[in-house]
């Protein structure tokens, strides 16, 4: 049975700007170190948190590389042994 715990999805988008083109391979964490110690300009556009299921967790977790375990939870969305309380 699917896991009934709620987990959340957050979008966050920000608008950065800089006088020369940042670099295709630079690391988010980078950019962001960029604009809050040099050169670059930054704001927070947009922030929206979503409530999601235990299988759209799933699929989400594993789109992003990382295994369903990391909630407890099987590839189903299903909550692993131990879990279910909610």
């Amino acid at each position: 049975m699917a896991s009934k715990r709620t987990f959340y999805k957050y979008e966050i988008a920000i608008r950065v700007l800089t006088e020369d083109p940042i670099p295709l391979d630079m690391s988010v964490e980078d950019i962001l170190d960029e604009a809050t110690t040099g050169g670059y300009s930054m704001s927070l556009e947009k922030k929206v948190r979503t409530q999601i299921d235990g299988p759209e967790a799933a699929k989400l977790l594993e789109s992003q590389g990382t295994e369903p375990e990391f909630f407890s939870l099987d590839a189903d969305g299903n909550d692993l042994e131990g879990e279910d309380d909610g």
